[in-house]
């Protein structure tokens, strides 16, 4: 029997006239033949585009530590033991990179620097700032280290609303579907009350914002190039290319695409089902016309808020490079130390453990929802 692969995807408005007004919705292929909302009802795991919410959990407690993009971490077999538990992150490519900057780690989407980061400034810490930008999403004590791939569930609605908050310099909005009601006498009888908050660090959600603006240029969402205007965004991929994800923005719009199946089976093995190779390509043809006939307009930094240096944007070890990148104030070192192997002995047994638990994830995640 043929199954339909279902798509959603949800567009919120930036500008500060109009923060947090939706622009578009698709909530799937067509609700005469499913009355089933894909955007606004269905649980899907996040995958990788959780990654920037750990990354401003490592900036934000990590100021005593200068953290900042430049940071350097290492690419490398990594293995978590707690009891008789061995858990090892594997990158989608299989490989490993050695000593790369935090900025590199999340153009490219490494897994295990991102799980070291949740193992280094703490599970309660990242859940705090991911449920701080996702009002509503609760993730469970037992996820543990596993919530820097993003194992917990979502709605697309969810991620457009916390990625704007990025976008918006930390501040979130609500997803605002009406403004106002008047009956037919031209009275008001409802009037949106809309509640922003400062939810990330303005200073954080900048350095943020700025390191997914090199994710869509040269890291995993670079097929967004044919927009032709400034943009960032992060892509997600769940295990066995259930879930595929691109949450991008421009300095108007956010704009969030999914696609999966509804019964969480996988679209397909290797490096053509990914986010970046599929939800990518159907972002950038949605905001080309969203965006068409609008001026080009550039991300806003407030003065003073931030300091630049310049880095080598993939290795840096605090020397001066070509690249010119974002610190939070105070975070800049003339030299990046390289912190020691975390490597313990690992086996194939520790190989597999990570794709187990990711698939009990996937079937727990799919008997939740239905």
């Amino acid at each position: 029997e043929f199954v339909p692969v279902q798509g959603a995807l949800v567009c919120m408005d930036n500008r500060d006239e109009y923060k947090g007004y939706v622009r578009a919705l698709v909530g799937g292929r067509d609700w005469d033949v499913e009355q089933y909302n894909m955007a606004t009802q269905a649980l899907r795991q996040p995958g990788s585009s959780v990654k920037p919410f750990v990354f401003a959990t490592a900036l934000e407690y990590g100021r005593d530590k200068f953290i900042s993009p430049a940071t350097i971490r290492v690419d490398e077999p990594f293995v978590h033991v707690v009891g008789t538990s061995r858990w090892a992150p594997q990158n989608f490519s299989g490989s490993f990179s050695g000593p790369v900057t935090l900025r590199y780690a999340l153009e490219k989407s490494i897994n295990v620097v991102t799980v070291k980061l949740v193992k280094e400034f703490g599970f309660q810490n990242v859940k705090t700032t991911i449920e701080n930008c996702f009002p509503g999403v609760t993730v469970r004590n037992d996820t543990g280290l596993t919530v820097g791939l993003g194992t917990h569930e979502v709605t697309v609605l969810d991620q457009c609303a916390a990625y704007a908050t990025i976008a918006c310099g930390g501040v979130y909005s609500p997803p605002i579907f009406i403004e106002s009601i008047k009956n037919r006498d031209g009275i008001e009888r409802y009037h949106c009350e809309i509640d922003r908050q400062q939810k990330m660090s303005k200073d954080v959600a900048y350095v943020i914002r700025y390191m997914l603006e090199g994710v869509a240029q040269y890291g995993t969402g670079a097929r967004s190039a044919e927009l032709g205007r400034p943009r960032g965004g992060k892509t997600g991929t769940t295990n066995n290319a259930r879930d595929l994800w691109y949450c991008g923005f421009t300095p108007e719009y956010t704009c969030i695409v999914w696609l999966g199946y509804k019964d969480n089976r996988s679209l397909g093995t290797g490096a053509n089902y990914t986010g970046g190779r599929q939800a990518v390509p159907v972002w950038t043809n949605f905001m080309i016309e969203a965006l068409d006939g609008e001026p080009v307009r550039d991300f806003e930094v407030e003065e003073g808020v931030i300091e630049y240096h310049n880095v080598s944007r993939q290795s840096s070890k605090g020397r001066q490079g070509g690249f010119k990148e974002m610190f939070l104030k105070g975070t800049y070192r003339e030299y990046e130390p390289t912190p020691e192997s975390e490597t313990p002995d690992i086996g194939p047994s520790d190989i597999e453990a990570i794709d187990a638990q990711m698939e009990q994830r996937s079937l727990q995640a799919t008997l939740n929802q239905y």
